[in-house]
């Protein structure tokens, strides 16, 4: 990637000879990234290959600030007061991750998994296969909810709350998170 512009309201216009020009106003943000992108671009013949896609808006602090106000909650209840918890809110985001969260499938070859491990937060191997001689492994990659989006942890926390309610659980301290989370 060359540059990451930012833009809004694209306009499409058709010429006489039945070619198409789009074009994008860009965002005051973006002026650096396009002058660099465009003096690099301005004497170039070779064919470009652009890529665009929405923004995706990343899960803000309020989201993480309820996920880990509900687990320290639902550990705290399901713990029933012990001083020394069996069940702690990082073994609840572990299971919640799992259950509700973000998942890819990777294959990589024997022995790589742990590179994986690295990168993403929980890694199950699914499936070993053999390919041209050698052993590969087809893993479950769990993703981390620092990397989710809004509406990605939205599912996260929805699916929270819903274990806990159908666990029966119930506090004023989940209350009050779950009017401020509908809020």
């Amino acid at each position: 990637m060359l540059a990451k512009i930012y833009t809004k309201n694209p306009t499409l216009r058709q010429h006489i000879d039945g070619g198409l020009e789009l074009t994008f106003p860009v965002d005051d943000n973006s002026s650096f990234a396009v002058r660099q992108l465009w003096s690099k671009l301005k004497n170039n013949e070779k064919t470009l290959q652009v890529s665009i896609d929405f923004e995706k808006r990343h899960r803000t602090l309020s989201q993480n600030d309820l996920l880990w106000g509900l687990l320290t909650e639902y550990a705290r209840i399901l713990n029933g007061g012990r001083k020394s918890p069996e069940i702690t809110s990082e073994t609840l985001y572990l299971k919640a991750i799992n259950d509700y969260g973000k998942d890819t499938l990777i294959s990589v070859k024997e022995g790589a998994e742990s590179a994986l491990k690295r990168v993403y937060k929980r890694v199950f191997v699914i499936d070993k296969f053999q390919l041209n001689g050698e052993m590969w492994l087809k893993c479950r990659c769990v993703i981390g909810s620092s990397n989710y989006a809004t509406k990605e942890m939205s599912d996260l926390i929805d699916g929270i709350l819903d274990e806990m309610s159908k666990n029966g659980i119930s506090s004023d301290q989940i209350l009050y998170l779950r009017r401020e989370y509908e809020k």
